[in-house]
C-alpha cells in the first residue's frame, strides 16, 4: 500500500511543470515586493512633504519670536537706563522735592522689556505626535529653546512679584494729575532703595536670559533652514 502511494506521489510530482511554477512563484514574490516598495515609497514621500511643511511652519513662529526678542532686548535697555537714573538720583544728597524720582518711577513696569513666545506650532506638533517626524537634532534644539522660554517667563513673573508686592505703595505715593506726593521722604527710605536694587538685579538676569534665548533660537532656525535647503 505504501509503495502504491509512493508511485502515485512520484507520478503526481513528475506531472507538475516545475519550471513554470517557479516562474509563477517568482512573479508573485516580485509583485509583493514591488507593492511593498511602492507603498513605502509613497509613505516616505508623504512623510517628507509633511516634515517639510512642519519645518516651514516652525520657521514662521521662530521668525515672529526673533522679532519679539529684539523688541524685548531694546525694552530691557530702556528699563536699565531708567533704573540707573533712579539709583543715581536717590544717591544724590539733594533729592529736591522728589517729583522727578516719582515721575520716573511711574514708568517702571511698562512691559517693553517683556517677551511672550509664540509656541503654537511646537505645542501642536508635540500634542499630535508630529515631532516624531523630525530628526533628533532638531528636537533637541527645539526642546532646549522652549525650555529657555520658560526661564524667560520665570524672570518676568519675578518682575511682576517685585512690582505687585513691593512697588505698588510707591506708585500710589505719586499723584500725576496734581503733581504732588503723599510722602516726599519715601524716596530716601531703605525700602525704596531695595526695590530699585531688586529691579536692577532682575533686569540683569532677564537681559542674560534674552541673549541666551536669541542664541538658541538662531541656532535652531539656521539648522531648519539648512535642512530644508538640502
Amino acid at each position: 500500500m505504501v509503495s502504491g502511494l509512493l508511485k502515485k506521489w512520484r507520478g503526481f510530482r513528475s506531472g507538475i511543470p516545475w519550471p513554470e511554477k517557479l516562474v509563477d512563484l517568482m512573479v508573485v514574490i516580485l509583485g509583493i515586493s514591488i507593492a511593498f516598495g511602492v507603498d513605502n515609497c509613497s509613505r516616505n514621500l508623504h512623510n517628507e512633504g509633511t516634515r517639510s511643511q512642519y519645518l516651514k511652519s516652525l520657521l514662521i513662529d521662530l521668525s515672529k519670536n526673533a522679532d519679539g526678542l529684539k523688541e524685548a532686548r531694546e525694552g530691557i535697555v530702556l528699563e536699565e537706563r531708567l533704573v540707573d537714573n533712579l539709583l543715581e538720583l536717590t544717591n544724590n544728597d539733594d533729592l529736591k522735592d522728589g517729583l522727578e524720582i516719582a515721575e520716573l518711577f511711574s514708568r517702571i513696569g511698562s512691559g517693553k522689556g517683556n517677551f511672550e513666545a509664540q509656541e503654537y506650532v511646537f505645542e501642536s506638533l508635540k500634542s499630535n505626535g508630529g515631532l516624531a517626524l523630525l530628526n533628533d537634532s532638531i528636537n533637541i534644539k527645539l526642546n532646549r529653546l522652549h525650555s529657555q522660554y520658560r526661564a524667560v517667563d520665570i524672570q518676568q513673573e519675578n518682575l511682576k512679584l517685585i512690582l505687585y508686592e513691593y512697588a505698588v505703595p510707591i506708585f500710589f505715593n505719586y499723584d500725576s494729575r496734581k503733581q504732588s506726593l503723599s510722602d516726599p521722604d519715601l524716596y530716601e527710605s531703605a525700602t525704596f532703595n531695595n526695590i530699585l536694587l531688586a529691579l536692577s538685579g532682575n533686569i540683569d538676569v532677564r537681559r542674560v536670559n534674552l541673549g541666551r534665548t536669541e542664541n538658541y533660537l538662531s541656532d535652531v532656525r539656521s539648522y531648519i533652514e539648512r535642512t530644508l535647503a538640502d
